[in-house]
């Protein structure tokens, strides 16, 4: 079979699962299956990667299965092969009189649609030896190098094209609308870049990432992070890495590769089957797994933490150069999937969107927050009884002066707020500059506020790249006549695992404005944010705009 029938039958397979096949095309489905060896193939096959096989509940139904081949073997499962065996003689029986009637020319009396369903009959069979099978044949599958002659494909055969990208640098320059052919390896250093595949999957790759092409329907993720959109008629698209294989059913779904080889995947919406070493995943729609020692594992599900669309225009952020803090404390990635005006609450941990000021006294300890892989914590800084905590590994800083113990608002990206005396929050300004735009994020923090960013966990997130600095322009937004210019005065401090790195103090009458960059080694892992009252917290509306973590690759990645 050629492509143009192999996606005439996968569109007749769809229909017939989805009870939306009318009797002629049933018909003729059932004649090719009979009359057709490799049609009879193709639709075992295709059964093995449809989600029909979640039917089966007492074997797999969105479960991760972390047995060995041997485990799979329950009495239960035994029964259900013993079964199925029956029905595949049943199949064989069938097909064997509908070709002796066939060649004898005589005619089919029963339709086997009103007898038994071949097309149902093979479909269990597919289901079970999926279950079963599946382990065991990947113990089979050879590692395939990254190299063109590793190709599934002809290398002669254009298989993708590359659609769009953003901000892409790429080791071997390629241009927009380039064609790309079995075998070809890519590798991209920085930026965004859209590949769309001849069958229909359309795959975003984000730097530092590098890939190999195998054919039209199967790549290769050697390192890196891409997401995958993958239409009706590619279905069975399969992104395969050195630990794993993730293969599609027609879904929505992104694929990480870390920088110890770990496989991760995470499906949007749709359907995925996860496999790596002896286990597999049946992974629907707002799940997540890894691999884990030769099994599949649960992990917790991050939507916000994968970039779904080409991102377009001037960004603050770009893989493998920058990385935005103010869209991680909106929830997102660092690269523009989180929510302005979002925030946390410095009293529980917890997400809060953009809240009236009013004054609101620390709870005196560091607080966790629990549902963000890159924030370690908040707190309300104050002196008053010693050192402050400023990190969940129990790091301290002395530094930090007596405060009174008090805040105004969430710490929060992007906010809009009423600076004057009627009721029109306003975006944030410096010297007559607004800030708050996708070009210009900020972090707002109302004296007295500290928050703290896990660098190990931003590193896992980012395969390939390595934390440079911290950079930032700090300062005291333009207040209006209904304040005391006199009294706003905040003292700023960048922390690193308890170590004071900057510091400063600025005010309405001195400096108002000033540049931020602390340099960052491996082997740090907690940066904390802070601002202090220095004197009154009155007013004292901080920011730190274009907050970002300066990236570089890592030599010899892969």
């Amino acid at each position: 079979m050629d492509n143009k029938d192999i996606h005439k039958y996968n569109e007749l397979f769809i229909k017939a699962q989805e009870n939306t096949i009318d009797p002629d095309e049933f018909e003729q489905l059932n004649q090719a299956i009979i009359s057709d060896p490799q049609v009879a193939q193709h639709y075992v096959d295709f059964m093995i990667l449809d989600d029909g096989l979640s039917d089966l509940d007492s074997v797999a139904k969105d479960i991760v299965c972390e047995d060995s081949a041997e485990e799979y073997t329950s009495k239960a499962l035994l029964a259900a092969i013993i079964e199925t065996e029956h029905q595949k003689d049943r199949a064989v029986q069938i097909i064997e009189q509908d070709q002796q009637k066939k060649a004898s020319g005589k005619k089919i009396s029963t339709p086997l649609r009103y007898q038994v369903s071949v097309i149902g009959i093979l479909r269990i069979a597919g289901a079970i030896m999926a279950i079963i099978g599946v382990a065991l044949l990947l113990t089979l599958i050879e590692k395939r190098p990254l190299l063109p002659n590793s190709s599934r494909g002809n290398a002669n055969s254009v298989i993708a094209i590359l659609e769009d990208h953003a901000n892409a640098v790429w080791e071997t320059p390629v241009a927009i609308a380039e064609k790309l052919y079995a075998g070809n390896t890519l590798k991209l250093k920085k930026g965004f870049a859209k590949i769309r595949f001849k069958d229909g999957a359309v795959v975003l790759l984000q730097a530092p990432c590098e890939i190999g092409l195998e054919d039209a329907g199967r790549m290769y993720l050697a390192s890196g992070i891409l997401t995958a959109t993958v239409p009706r008629e590619a279905i069975g698209f399969t992104v395969r890495t050195d630990r794993a294989s993730i293969v599609d059913y027609g879904t929505e779904f992104a694929v990480s590769v870390s920088d110890s080889g770990q496989t991760e995947a995470h499906v949007f919406r749709g359907k995925v089957d996860f496999r790596a070493g002896m286990g597999t995943a049946f992974l629907s729609s707002g799940k997540a797994a890894k691999d884990s020692n030769g099994k599949v594992v649960s992990c917790k599900y991050q939507a916000s933490g994968f970039v779904r669309d080409l991102p377009q225009g001037i960004v603050n952020s770009v893989p493998g150069e920058k990385l935005d803090l103010a869209d991680v404390l909106g929830g997102g990635s660092g690269y523009g999937t989180g929510n302005l005006y979002e925030g946390i609450d410095m009293r529980t941990g917890d997400r809060i969107y953009q809240s009236d000021e009013q004054a609101i006294q620390g709870t005196g300890r560091y607080v966790l927050v629990r549902d963000s892989k890159f924030i370690d914590g908040v707190f309300v800084p104050d002196g008053s009884h010693g050192a402050v905590q400023v990190s969940s590994a129990r790091h301290y800083c002395s530094a930090i002066p007596a405060t009174n113990n008090f805040f105004y608002t969430p710490i929060c990206n992007n906010p809009k707020i009423n600076m004057s005396d009627y009721d029109d929050p306003q975006p944030l300004a410096i010297n007559g500059k607004k800030y708050g735009d996708e070009n210009t994020p900020l972090i707002c923090m109302h004296s007295n506020a500290g928050i703290t960013f896990d660098l190990d966990a931003i590193r896992q997130a980012n395969p390939g790249s390595k934390i440079r600095s911290f950079k930032a322009v700090g300062g005291i937004i333009d207040a209006t006549t209904i304040y005391d210019e006199q009294s706003v005065s905040v003292k700023y401090f960048i922390i690193v695992d308890g170590q004071v790195k900057f510091e400063k103090v600025a005010s309405w009458t001195g400096t108002r404005l000033f540049d931020i960059a602390v340099e960052l080694s491996d082997n740090e892992r907690f940066l904390t944010l802070v601002c202090t009252d220095d004197g009154l917290n009155y007013a004292d509306w901080s920011i730190f705009a274009k907050p970002i973590l300066q990236l570089e690759p890592i030599e010899g990645f892969q």
